[in-house]
């Protein structure tokens, strides 16, 4: 399974549900575990088609309790911090009882069919964050030896683990989008600045990806196929499996 996603020349991110008639035309696809039925999963395996399960590792998505959870990090006031974009949660990836939590929804996705996780929330610019989920990465590796292991962004995080994973991905590689007053997304290049930046941090990851042997993938968000055109040549130009969407990755 690590060997297929390693060697993939195509992938898709969709977050919606049942689309198997659509998916399997990708080497590998990442789904969310709640959206998607085991049989529809063994359907995507017969089809030769890799499904990995989306693994929050620094938020926690779970709000259904009212009462804060021990792994919910406080800011300095005592507030628990949220992503407001998205409702989540912050963690502390050093917690145990978190540890657990990633450990148990990696089983369950895993027992439903899944074949590998792909591991979200992982930027961070502390240190000690960094260094606790480069530890649960370890983690998942040690107890899943077998399953196919993709990042999404967490550059420091992946300097760290990069021996022991399949798959490196750059989310907005060349492409983002921006929420504007009216409720709809606007879909833009990135600014000159941020793009070479980003060709930098690329560059480094690809430099890993020969000397590990994982794959590099980029995703970029687009509305058009001239925008869609300029992200695949981008990602092409710099050695990344490119995918586009939009920003709900409800589009296949």
């Amino acid at each position: 399974m690590r060997k297929r996603i390693r060697q993939a020349r195509s992938y898709a991110i969709y977050y919606g549900f049942d689309r198997v008639e659509q998916l399997w035309q990708y080497d590998a696809v990442v789904l969310h575990p709640g959206a998607h039925s085991q049989e529809a999963l063994q359907s995507l395996s017969e089809l030769h088609t890799v499904a990995l399960a989306y693994l929050s590792m620094g938020e926690d998505a779970n709000t259904d309790t009212s009462e804060p959870q021990p792994w919910w990090k406080p800011s300095s006031t005592g507030r628990m911090q949220r992503n407001l974009e998205f409702g989540a949660y912050l963690v502390d990836p050093a917690h145990p009882d978190w540890h657990t939590q990633v450990l148990e929804n990696a089983r369950k996705s895993l027992e439903m069919g899944f074949q590998g996780l792909f591991l979200d929330t992982l930027d961070s610019n502390d240190e000690a964050d960094q260094l606790a989920l480069a530890k649960l990465i370890m983690k998942l590796r040690a107890r899943f030896p077998n399953i196919a292991l993709v990042l999404n962004r967490g550059f420091k995080v992946l300097s760290r683990v990069a021996p022991i994973v399949d798959g490196a991905l750059f989310e907005g590689l060349s492409t983002t989008w921006q929420m504007q007053k009216s409720g709809k997304p606007k879909y833009l290049r990135l600014e000159k600045s941020m793009k070479a930046a980003n060709r930098e941090v690329a560059a480094s990851m690809v430099s890993w990806a020969e000397h590990y042997g994982f794959a590099c993938w980029a995703l970029d968000y687009e509305d058009n196929a001239e925008l869609k055109a300029f992200a695949q040549r981008e990602a092409k130009k710099l050695g990344f499996i490119s995918f586009t969407s939009n920003w709900q990755l409800l589009r296949i």
